[in-house]
């Protein structure tokens, strides 16, 4: 991994890649206000070794079984723990200023009005059910369609049962919701492209004036060494707008 912060004398601005709960597989790289939301969701889905998981067995299971099949789960997944992540949250600081609810028919109700404003950033997407919405298959007959999207439902029920078994929350944990969130994204995801960091360094050392250049290049000719042609690859994902799954769209 190249070390960024050989990049700083030349005032180059570069965020700093950081591991959470101790994942090192995992990289992220993001402005600081982002960690703390990051490490909030990526709690319930770390393999790490302080994973807040229930099981980190049952978690490798889901992430296996999402990988091995359609990766929409592991979004789906996250949109769930981003949301139970800021419902826990917003349930503790609530509960710190009431010291204790006096009654725990009252604590319900609000325990639902923190749920629901929760699910605030997802709630805006428009959904519907993935097993309903998916595009039939180009080697699925029409005939066989009810069977397919039966096969699509159990699919979803699979990885479900999964991901209960390894971060199970109640109010969150129904097919129907799952059903709806796999297909909030399979009607709204949008292709997300960043430009290499690297890339973007070796331009901006190409303007620098000549002196200051051949100085950049002392340090630009291990990194390109190191990554040959590859040190222009973007990083491609998938995103989700709320606000943009909301417009008039082919979908």
């Amino acid at each position: 991994m190249v070390d960024w912060c050989c990049l700083t004398p030349l005032n180059f601005r570069c965020l700093q890649p950081f591991h959470v709960l101790g994942d090192v597989k995992k990289l992220f790289i993001v402005e600081n206000y982002v960690q703390k939301l990051i490490i909030l969701s990526h709690s319930l889905l770390c393999t790490g070794e302080r994973s807040k998981s229930l099981s980190r067995e049952a978690l490798s299971k889901f992430i296996q079984h999402a990988n091995g099949t359609n990766d929409i789960f592991l979004l789906a997944a996250k949109a769930i723990c981003l949301t139970i992540s800021r419902y826990r949250k917003l349930k503790a600081d609530y509960l710190r200023e009431q010291d204790k609810c006096s009654s725990a028919n009252a604590l319900d109700c609000y325990d639902l009005s923190l749920l629901l404003e929760s699910w605030k950033p997802i709630s805006f997407g428009h959904k519907g059910r993935w097993w309903d919405c998916i595009a039939l298959q180009d080697d699925v007959d029409s005939s066989d369609e009810a069977s397919f999207r039966m096969e699509i439902r159990e699919l979803a029920n699979t990885s479900l049962q999964l991901l209960k078994a390894a971060i199970f929350d109640k109010e969150l944990f129904s097919l129907e919701i799952y059903g709806h969130i796999i297909g909030m994204f399979e009607l709204n995801n949008l292709d997300l492209v960043v430009a290499s960091p690297v890339e973007d360094y070796f331009l901006y050392i190409d303007n620098l004036p000549e002196l200051k250049k051949k100085e950049a290049e002392i340090i630009k000719r291990p990194i390109l060494d190191a990554l040959g042609n590859d040190y222009s690859v973007c990083c491609e994902g998938t995103a989700f707008f709320p606000l943009q799954s909301c417009m008039n769209h082919s979908c």
